[in-house]
C-alpha cells in the first residue's frame, strides 16, 4: 500500500516538475520536461487523467520544437501521440476528446499539405460531434472548415511553394485546439452563439443541371454573378458525380459565397449563402428531407428530372422567384415555397 502511495506521489512530482520545465524558454529545460512526461505515460496502470495530460503536453512540446527546428520528421512523432490521445479517449468513451483528436489530425494533414485529407477529417469530426450532441464543438469545427474553403487558393499556392512549417501553422488551428484540450481535458468550452447565415438562393435541380425549383432571397445579386456561381457548381458536380454519395452535403466556395450541395437519390439541393455554413447545413438538411417526405412532390420532381428543361441556369426565373417554374404543378410549387418560408425565412 505504502509502495503504491509513494509511486503515486512520484508521478505527481514528475508531472509538476515537467509542467514547470515545459514553460521555460530554454530548449534544454523543455527536453527534460518531455522526458518526464514520457516517463509518466510509461507507468503501468496510470490514471487516465494523468496519461491524457502528459500526452497532450508532449504534443505541445513537439509543436514548439517543430516550429523552431523545421524538422518535418517531428510530424510523425506528433501523429503517434495524437493517435494515443484518440486511443485514450476511445477507451474511456470520452467523446469530446475523440472529436478534438480528429480535429487535431485534420490540422496535422494541413501541415503535411494534404488539404483533401484535412477536409475529410473535419467532416468526420463534425459528424461525430453532432452524433454525440456536442453542438458547440460541431459548430466551431464547421467554422474551421469554412475558413479552409476561403483559404483553398492559398493552400494550393503553398503546395507549389513548399512553405516553412511555421508558415503552415499560421493557417491552421492546431495550437488553439491543443490549448483547449490541455485546459479542458475533455471539457468543451463554449464560444457563444454562431453567426447566422444570410440566404441568397435555394434551388432543386437535376444532374443535367436543369432547374426544377428555385427561390431567390436576395433580389439585388446580379444575374451574371448567379450564372457564374451556378456554372461553377454544375461543373464541380459533373467532375465528381461518381464520387458523391447520396445524403452527403458538400461545401463549395465561390468568391464570397458558400454553396451547400446535397444529393438525395436522383436530385440535388443547393443552398447558396453568405456567412458560416453550420446553420445553413441544418436548414438544407431539413428542407431536403421535407421535400423527400412529401411523396407527391418528390415523385413529380423525379419525373421532371428525366427531361432536360435547360442545361443553363434560368436567369429569367431568378428575376422573379414567384414565377411558375416550368413543368412544376401549382400545388407542388406552393408546398415547396411554404417549406422555404418556414425553414429559411
Amino acid at each position: 500500500m505504502e509502495e503504491l502511495e509513494c509511486k503515486h506521489i512520484q508521478i505527481l512530482f514528475n508531472l509538476a516538475k515537467a509542467f514547470v520545465l515545459s514553460t521555460s524558454v530554454e530548449s534544454q529545460d523543455r527536453m527534460k520536461a518531455k522526458e518526464l512526461f514520457e516517463s509518466v505515460i510509461t507507468e503501468n496502470e496510470i490514471e487516465y487523467k494523468y496519461a491524457l495530460t502528459s500526452i497532450l503536453k508532449l504534443c505541445e512540446l513537439i509543436i514548439i520544437e517543430l516550429r523552431e527546428s523545421e524538422d518535418i520528421e517531428l510530424l510523425e512523432e506528433l501523429k503517434t501521440y495524437v493517435k494515443k490521445i484518440h486511443k485514450e479517449g476511445s477507451a474511456e468513451r470520452a467523446y469530446p476528446i475523440l472529436v478534438q483528436s480528429t480535429w487535431l489530425q485534420a490540422n496535422i494533414a494541413l501541415l503535411e499539405l494534404d488539404v483533401n485529407k484535412a477536409r475529410y477529417l473535419l467532416n468526420i469530426a463534425q459528424e461525430m460531434a453532432e452524433a454525440k450532441e456536442l453542438y458547440d464543438l460541431a459548430r466551431r469545427i464547421s467554422n474551421s472548415y469554412d475558413v479552409l474553403l476561403f483559404q483553398l487558393n492559398l493552400w494550393d499556392h503553398f503546395t507549389m511553394q513548399l512553405p516553412s512549417i511555421a508558415e503552415r501553422m499560421e493557417l491552421t488551428h492546431i495550437e488553439s485546439v491543443l490549448d483547449e484540450m490541455i485546459r479542458g481535458r475533455g471539457i468543451v468550452f463554449s464560444e457563444g452563439k454562431s453567426e447566422k447565415d444570410e440566404p441568397i438562393i435555394i434551388t432543386i435541380f437535376a444532374e443535367s443541371g436543369s432547374t426544377l425549383f428555385l427561390h431567390q432571397f436576395d433580389q439585388e445579386i446580379s444575374a451574371k454573378l448567379v450564372d457564374e456561381i451556378w456554372s461553377a457548381i454544375i461543373n464541380r458536380i459533373q467532375e465528381e458525380k461518381d464520387k458523391r454519395s447520396t445524403g452527403s452535403i458538400e461545401r463549395m466556395m465561390f468568391k464570397d459565397y458558400l454553396c451547400l450541395v446535397k444529393r438525395l437519390k436522383t436530385l440535388f439541393f443547393c443552398y447558396i449563402i453568405f456567412g458560416n455554413s453550420y446553420e445553413g447545413i441544418k436548414k438544407l438538411e431539413e428542407f431536403s428531407q421535407l421535400v423527400y417526405g412529401t411523396v407527391k412532390v418528390w415523385e413529380e420532381l423525379e419525373e421532371l428530372s428525366k427531361f432536360t428543361l435547360s442545361p443553363e441556369f434560368d436567369i429569367s426565373t431568378i428575376t422573379d422567384s414567384n414565377e411558375q417554374e416550368e413543368g412544376l404543378h401549382d400545388s407542388s410549387r406552393f408546398l415547396i415555397h411554404k417549406y422555404v418560408k418556414d425553414i429559411f425565412q
